[in-house]
């Protein structure tokens, strides 16, 4: 288990679909650490780190 999970892995984790985490990390707003997920080029898949926090638990927090 690396320190990177891909989106359907993500989307599994959190109840949701690959789609709507790949927008998150598009949009910004799937925060890995402190910066956006990244990629290694347009259209490689997104790297999102284990401890990054999914913005629908962000926003039940506030």
């Amino acid at each position: 288990m690396g320190e990177y999970m891909s989106s359907k892995e993500a989307a599994s984790i959190w109840n949701t679909t690959p789609a709507r985490v790949t927008k998150w990390c598009r949009d910004g707003k799937l925060k890995c650490g402190t910066k956006p997920c990244e990629q290694d080029k347009p259209g490689a898949p997104w790297r999102i780190r284990r401890d990054a926090i999914p913005p629908i638990i962000i926003k039940n927090k506030q």
